[in-house]
């Protein structure tokens, strides 16, 4: 034993105590060492009956998510479940803080159940577009019904187990820690000679025809027939039809089809990704602190989006612009926003009215002393002589479009230590995705408290360098150049796009490009290649061209699609055009290459990974499809770009490279490291 569960013999009951560090998962070790315990408890002649409880705050926060992609290790949580239920003895779990996942199907299939008031049971398998593996799904019907179990099922969300619904799961919810009373209650089952297991329950089928309905209902609802969601509805409805030991057998069936598919694999593979996002070197020592005020410097757009974001959340915001003027345009767009919300019946009038209370303006740099977070865009002077700041101040520099502040901005020589670098995409409120630059003198403290900040208003915050673009803008710029190149030398656009469609993207980049502008994004991609010490070649024009060509003209948009109505729609005019536009170019484009455009879009993204990770401009490689898929629209159910070139194999695009060089070199010519993986047999992600 690994000395994860405590054995321990209590007035004639033999109490296990999962004790495992993080929140007692039941990872292999513990379950072996659990498994262990409960046959020493069957056998101990001492022990009239188990209960089996949780060390420290919680009873367990279930499986380790990281196993379900490495060969299974026995004793399965299914296996530990079906130990118990068939136990000798009495066993009854006293469960307090959280039972979440595995820990709630443990508690399923014991023989009572005591809780503390307040405790959170979960069955979060839904979000890894999974079915639990444990008999949740056979045993939770018979105990409460279909209805109330596949809400919460397909919610995935936790549940207080004071909830009226889960009043039948538990025999008692007490005030005070539940261990006693469990004793107390394993006792009692003990003398009496008789216990009932989860699987002879018949409550929830009391109304076999109500039960039935509530499964049709919710099928019905449910969209995908390929999906965990539908999965779910079979194995609820297999309990009442099936005999316990052959639906047991079903849920199984249900589970590894899932576990083996594609989009279930994408998905760990993100919800592990974002769990790794968040641990960054500074955590570790860095301490973060409340913001109750914070500061704006400026008057551009996108304070005014980060000003809602700030008011929202609770905090008094200050305005600091260069005059009178830039001050009462940010608050004047902050204004706007609230009105929208309010007609569009999203915010009342009194919390209008209660927000934009604590907007305020202040009159110069010495009133920053009041802030303990300041987010500047680095479009003003700051005298330097009049700035007081508090000693903890967290100070943000707000990215620029395709660059990074410059070293020589005086808040940044002033405020050595306080500053952090962060990107942010428009349409702050809506967008997921924040950059994280940190200076190599910046306090610990100061990035814990942004990150907490902003990920506590539901934002991912990616640890990245202070580089031009950081990792998100050139990820999406190799996806944009490459397919400028690529309809440069003869591809369609319509067609390109549909590629990134199949690659994974929501949008492909044409659309995001013509919603972006035209003339903005191809400023953007030359700042990108400068700063790489690169010069475009010269069919990157067809943006510019492209813009030019609308100008002036009754059109709805700058790109190749026009709008009709709410919607983007291709039309074969721009083809012409653009055929047009070819033949003016004469011999400068290349000939396109005889590669699969999915390909050659996938090839673009994977190359300019491996420059960030040889760059050292990310933490880990997992960092790129959280970003793709958090902040560019990258499907959550494809897992992000370097899954996929992990999946469908790096050779085949290394290949691809080698024919897509010759139409751009500096976006194709294979980074070694892409070469080295080749070579090794090597994958991003083991």
């Amino acid at each position: 034993m690994s000395g994860q569960v405590q054995y321990e013999l209590q007035d004639g009951v033999a109490v296990l105590s999962l004790n495992r560090p993080g929140a007692n998962a039941l990872v292999q070790s513990t379950r072996q060492d659990l498994a262990e315990a409960l046959e020493r408890a069957f056998e101990d002649d001492s022990a009239k009956g188990v209960v089996v409880c949780g060390a420290g705050g919680c009873f367990s926060a279930g499986a380790d998510v990281a196993e379900l992609d490495r060969p299974a290790i026995g004793p399965l949580i299914r296996d530990i479940c079906a130990l118990i239920e068939d136990a000798p003895k009495p066993v009854v779990t006293a469960v307090h803080g959280v039972a979440m996942g595995a820990g709630f199907e443990l508690v399923l299939a014991a023989h009572g159940r005591v809780a503390q008031k307040g405790t959170k049971v979960s069955l979060p398998d839904i979000a890894l577009d999974l079915v639990p593996c444990g008999g949740a799904t056979q045993r939770l019907p018979r105990l409460i019904g279909a209805q109330a179990s596949l809400e919460f099922m397909l919610s995935g969300r936790p549940v207080d187990v004071s909830d009226a619904k889960f009043v039948r799961v538990f025999d008692a919810i007490i005030d005070d820690h539940p261990l006693r009373a469990a004793r107390i209650l394993v006792k009692t089952l003990a003398a009496g000679g008789r216990w009932e297991k989860s699987s002879d329950q018949r409550r929830g089928f009391s109304d076999p025809q109500v039960f039935a309905k509530s499964v049709a209902a919710i099928s019905g609802r449910v969209k995908k027939t390929n999906s965990a969601e539908n999965d779910m509805v079979k194995c609820i409805e297999a309990s009442q039809l099936l005999p316990f030991d052959q639906g047991i057998a079903f849920e199984r069936a249900r589970y590894e089809d899932r576990l083996n598919s594609a989009e279930s694999r994408a998905i760990r593979h993100l919800y592990t990704a974002e769990r790794r996002a968040d641990n960054m070197p500074e955590l570790a020592s860095g301490k973060a602190s409340e913001v109750a005020t914070v500061a704006l410097v400026g008057s551009a757009p996108i304070l005014a989006e980060l000003a809602v974001l700030c008011l929202n959340a609770g905090q008094k915001v200050l305005v600091l612009a260069a005059d009178d003027a830039g001050t009462e345009k940010l608050m004047s767009r902050v204004r706007e926003v609230y009105d929208r919300m309010s007609e569009a019946g999203e915010l009342d009038q009194s919390d209008q009215d209660e927000r934009l209370a604590r907007l305020q303006s202040i009159p110069n740099e010495s009133a920053l002393g009041q802030a303990d977070l300041v987010l500047e865009r680095g479009e003003m002077p700051l005298d330097q002589n009049n700035l007081n700041v508090k000693p903890n101040v967290c100070w943000v520099m707000i990215n620029l479009p395709g660059v990074v502040p410059p070293k020589n901005f005086p808040s940044r020589a002033a405020l050595q230590g306080h500053i952090v670098v962060l990107r942010v995409q428009r349409g702050v409120s809506r967008a997921e995705l924040m950059e994280l630059a940190v200076p190599q003198e910046t306090s610990a403290d100061v990035v814990a408290t942004v990150r907490k900040y902003f990920s506590d208003q539901g934002k991912v915050v990616l640890r990245s360098v202070e580089i031009p673009g950081m990792m998100g803008e050139n990820l999406t710029a190799a996806l944009m150049r490459a397919a400028i190149a690529l309809t440069a030398a003869g591809a369609s656009p319509f067609l390109v796009d549909d590629a990134a469609r199949k690659l994974g993207f929501k949008s492909g980049p044409f659309i995001m490009m013509q919603h972006e502008g035209f003339a903005r994004v191809q400023a953007r991609l030359e700042t990108l290649l400068k700063a790489r010490n690169l010069r475009p070649f010269e069919y990157h024009a067809l943006l510019t061209d492209r813009h030019n060509a609308n100008t002036g003209q009754d059109v709805n948009t700058h790109g190749f699609y026009e709008l009709e109505g709410q919607k983007l729609r291709a039309h074969k005019r721009e083809l012409v055009w653009l055929a047009t536009w070819r033949m003016k170019q004469g011999s400068v484009l290349p000939k396109l290459p005889d590669v699969p455009l999915v390909t050659a879009l996938h090839a673009a993204i994977v190359n300019e990974a491996a420059r960030l990770i040889d760059r050292r401009a990310l933490l880990r490689p997992t960092d790129i499809d959280v970003a793709m898929v958090r902040g560019y629209g990258f499907s959550r159910s494809r897992g992000g770009p370097l899954l996929q070139a992990d999946i469908n194999g790096l050779l085949p695009l290394v290949r691809a490279m080698k024919q897509l060089s010759e139409l751009d070199e500096t976006l194709w010519s294979c980074h070694p490291l892409l070469t080295r993986k080749v070579q090794n047999g090597e994958r991003f992600f083991n």
